[in-house]
């Protein structure tokens, strides 16, 4: 039994070992290139420091703090490794310009949102980001965004009046009041919708949302979970399922509210906005067929 198991599996590391040794002649510059720069500190063979991501949203925190930090250190630019991927973390403004205009093809680590955010615009290929894009640049102007100042100060004031109730308390968790206020000047600013009642945004997207954001962290952490195919049998699957359905359900009660408010001031003939949201934008473009 052992003979006849022995040739198998020297096969099968003479296979391994060609695969790898393909693999990284295929990616030998850019393995040169990438190792110019430092190197986070406990990267372990193989998965490289996956293992410091995994454990959900506050250790990935936690670590993005700490890598931060050492690349402030390493003179502005450190490199993490996702197995055999590197993620150089910048903390510099003028070379996080630099990137951000030049590398436009997005990271492998963007097929994660795919199942939350679809084949959107935010994960996009460059031809299409490009032609959308500039399709939306009249809601980035300077003027548009001096018309939401007033909403700024406003949430800005909610925030700290909610956040006084926990001072003189000792520690506490920000994170809630956060949350709720961002996605409250979100929902008037990019959607365009009254949160005078707050009755758009219910503590069960507040909590599905949660789910979300920390679902996306546990699955970038695990590395075998990267793979679709296992992904698609895991217990966190159905979670995100779950939470992701919520999340859409409030994004349809959004937009179909504004697609009722543009339709009755239509109706008025009347309208009170000094600026064009960027859901306003995005019916007005589908509503021409562009």
């Amino acid at each position: 039994m052992i003979i006849t198991r022995m040739p198998i599996s020297v096969v099968v590391i003479i296979l391994m070992c060609c695969v790898l040794a393909l693999y990284y002649k295929k990616r030998r510059r850019y393995l040169d290139l990438a190792s110019k720069v430092p190197t986070q500190k406990d990267r372990l063979p193989i998965i490289g420091h996956l293992y410091k991501l995994s454990g959900g949203s506050e250790r990935l925190w936690e670590y993005s703090k700490e890598v931060s930090d050492a690349a402030e250190k390493a003179g502005g630019i450190i490199t993490i490794w996702a197995g055999p991927k590197a993620i150089f973390c910048i903390n510099d403004p003028d070379d996080a310009f630099t990137v951000l205009n030049t590398c436009l093809d997005k990271s492998y680590f963007y097929k994660i949102a795919f199942g939350w955010f679809g084949h959107g615009l935010l994960t996009s290929d460059v031809a299409t980001w490009k032609h959308n894009r500039k399709l939306l640049n009249p809601t980035f102007s300077q003027h548009v965004l001096d018309g939401f100042l007033p909403i700024f100060n406003r949430q800005a004031t909610l925030l700290a009046l909610e956040m006084e109730q926990s001072a003189g308390t000792g520690l506490f968790d920000p994170t809630d009041y956060f949350r709720e206020d961002t996605l409250e000047t979100v929902c008037q600013t990019a959607f365009g919708i009254s949160l005078d009642d707050r009755s758009v945004i219910d503590s069960e997207y507040k909590k599905a949302l949660a789910v979300a954001l920390d679902g996306s962290a546990q699955r970038l952490g695990r590395f075998w979970l990267h793979s679709d195919f296992l992904y698609q049998f895991s217990a966190l699957r159905k979670t995100m399922d779950e939470a992701v359905a919520v999340v859409h359900k409030m994004s349809r009660n959004v937009l179909n509210t504004r697609r009722a408010e543009r339709k009755e001031a239509k109706t008025a003939n009347t309208s009170s906005r000094r600026f064009i949201a960027f859901l306003d934008l995005l019916l007005d473009l589908s509503d021409d067929g562009s």
